[in-house]
């Protein structure tokens, strides 16, 4: 998927060894496990009724092994969400509940994140057409790979060294479901669960009407046809019609031209300091709030199917009033 390169470095020290992973985790309450190395396949037949003591940690984790934990009760109701696709991984940094442990390794960075959510259940949510997992819930019943393990990718993964955020699994399910409904969205299915909504209320997004055959506009095709059309915008002096007419801009891009949503931050971004005259960007805060803008443009109800201004020339589409 084209757009933003959504990678931070975490500057927190990591786990020395696999023994000191382990330790960690005992101390937390966790229940670590010693896995083969490069895998995530338990050493021992029996992990599931394992619950090693301090003074098993130095044989159990003795050798070439790697480490994993057990999810769910056994560990206080510890889950991990894998935010296993792009769309997810970006959308996940944005929907999902605050917490202060996000893991994952070189290969996907921040892609773990790490709640206290005892009723949460081992499950995924996939693409309704292909099959495709979208995000991964680590719940009761499954393990987690942690640092410093080599996966099988070959990356060594981040350890767990904090706490995580205790989640309600009512709030855990409902935003893990808004974000399989907005990937779905992106890759022009319809939904299968509940609606996602706009800020304040609003709408299904996605809706049952037949969409527009979206493969004949190869996504390179979409995004020069949407910056065209932001490029005969006029340019704009006044800065308290902002985030009026960059929500007009999101909507056009995200519905009319049927642009992923990290393309669409990175033309947002032009568009911003090209039409808004001594316009400056902040890295960081005024990233967050382009991406606000440009899910409440993707959340907002529209009168006509995703893609439709790549099929004839049409007017600027204009958000409804959401009531």
């Amino acid at each position: 998927m084209e757009g933003i390169n959504c990678e931070l470095v975490d500057p927190r020290p990591q786990a020395s060894s696999v023994l000191d992973a382990a330790r960690f985790c005992l101390e937390q309450g966790w229940v670590p496990i010693p896995v083969r190395r490069a895998t995530e396949e338990p050493l021992h037949w029996d992990w599931r009724c394992n619950r090693p003591t301090e003074d098993d940690l130095e044989e159990l984790f003795a050798g070439d092994c790697g480490i994993a934990v057990i999810n769910g009760k056994p560990s206080g109701g510890l889950v991990c969400v894998d935010l296993v696709c792009e769309e997810a991984a970006v959308l996940g940094s944005i929907m999902l509940p605050f917490t202060e442990v996000v893991t994952g390794d070189e290969r996907r960075p921040r892609t773990r994140l790490w709640y206290v959510c005892p009723e949460m259940d081992a499950t995924d949510f996939t693409d309704p057409v292909t099959g495709e997992r979208y995000v991964t819930v680590h719940g009761n019943g499954s393990i987690s790979l942690i640092g410093p393990s080599v996966g099988p990718s070959g990356s060594p993964h981040d350890a767990l060294d904090d706490c995580p955020a205790e989640v309600e699994a009512a709030e855990l399910s409902d935003s893990l479901e808004k974000i399989s409904n907005a990937v779905a969205y992106l890759r022009g299915h319809r939904f299968t669960g509940s609606p996602v909504k706009a800020a304040g209320g609003g709408g299904r997004i996605g809706s049952d009407r037949d969409l527009p055959d979206l493969e004949r506009y190869p996504v390179r095709d979409r995004i020069m046809r949407a910056r065209s059309y932001l490029d005969k915008l006029p340019p704009e002096h006044r800065f308290d019609a902002m985030d009026v007419v960059v929500l007009r801009a999101a909507y056009a891009v995200v519905w009319g031209f049927a642009v992923p949503i990290t393309a669409t931050h990175e033309l947002l971004v032009d568009f911003l300091l090209r039409k808004f005259v001594n316009a400056r960007w902040e890295q960081g805060a005024d990233d967050d709030w382009l991406r606000e803008v440009v899910l409440d443009a993707v959340a907002i109800r529209h009168p006509k199917p995703r893609g439709w201004m790549l099929t004839a020339d049409a007017p600027e589409p204009r958000p409804e009033v959401i009531s």
